[in-house]
């Protein structure tokens, strides 16, 4: 594939598949909360256009190597909330122009466990190149809700890309908890889900100094609550806020009935 893609995405569920042939992917997560201004004027240069049903736009008239202004910045952080998904088609970006686009949203976040080079801990790549297997990314989850404070997004930047598979698909929760009949609805809203970094205990080995390593993981990034239902600070739709990568169990409730709960939420995405 020739074209080059800045993907930035609004903390929906998110599933990267392995390849056997190359990949290469920059992550980057931003950390802060979105504007809270309802509504902008689209320029006549930017255009947004709608690409999926219940969430994704193509941005087009932009180019991602250049500073944005403070108008177009405003235009598409509104565009991000209402869309979820932006597709920035045509770009052919640098780290350096990933972190700056990234920084229009917020400060960025480091993530603790998943490899970044050390003179840009901001940013994630991913390369499945021999000897570099791929990520254990297959599995539908929202980024980081181990953490009390999960990131407000993420940026994904194509590098090196097949010319089939290797796909990145995003679901929309809020279509999730939309879909459900009023009495789920009611139900979902007054429960809390306890998230952990579960996949990333296995990279603690057992012995000695593994485990003294995981002791202070877990103390700096604890077990942490999120309300099964979120609501978006700009839009104010709810969100189902659960994901099988990060989530537990619910609290308050039987092991059975947590599981059969969870299990349901995860089948309709």
């Amino acid at each position: 594939m020739k074209d080059h893609y800045l993907i930035c995405v609004l903390a929906p569920k998110v599933l990267i598949t392995p390849l056997k042939r190359l990949i290469k992917r920059e992550l980057l997560v931003m950390a802060s909360d979105l504007n809270q201004a309802n509504s902008f004027a689209i320029s006549d240069s930017l255009k947004i256009q709608r690409v999926g049903v219940f969430l994704g736009a193509r941005v087009s008239g932009i180019d991602l190597t250049q500073p944005l202004s403070n108008k177009t910045v405003d235009e598409l952080k509104l565009a991000h909330a209402n869309h979820g998904v932006l597709i920035f088609p045509n770009q052919t970006i640098s780290s350096e122009d990933l972190k700056r686009f990234g920084r229009y949203f917020g400060d960025l976040s480091v993530h603790p466990f998943s490899t970044s080079s050390a003179d840009a801990p901001e940013l994630i790549v991913y390369d499945n190149k021999e000897g570099n297997p791929p990520a254990p990314t297959d599995i539908w989850h929202t980024d980081e809700t181990f953490r009390e404070a999960p990131p407000m997004g993420t940026a994904l930047c194509s590098k090196i890309i097949p010319e089939t598979g290797g796909n990145t698909a995003f679901a929309s929760m809020s279509a999730v908890y939309e879909g459900l009949s009023d009495r789920w609805q009611r139900f979902l809203s007054g429960l809390e889900a306890v998230h952990d970094f579960k996949p990333f205990r296995s990279l603690f080995p057992s012995d000695a100094a593994g485990i003294a390593k995981l002791r202070h993981f877990e103390d700096r990034y604890p077990s942490t609550t999120h309300p099964v239902v979120s609501v978006h600070p700009v839009t104010g739709k709810k969100v189902i806020f659960v994901n099988p990568q990060f989530t537990l169990y619910i609290k308050g409730m039987a092991e059975d009935e947590s599981r059969m709960i969870l299990e349901m939420l995860y089948r309709k995405t």
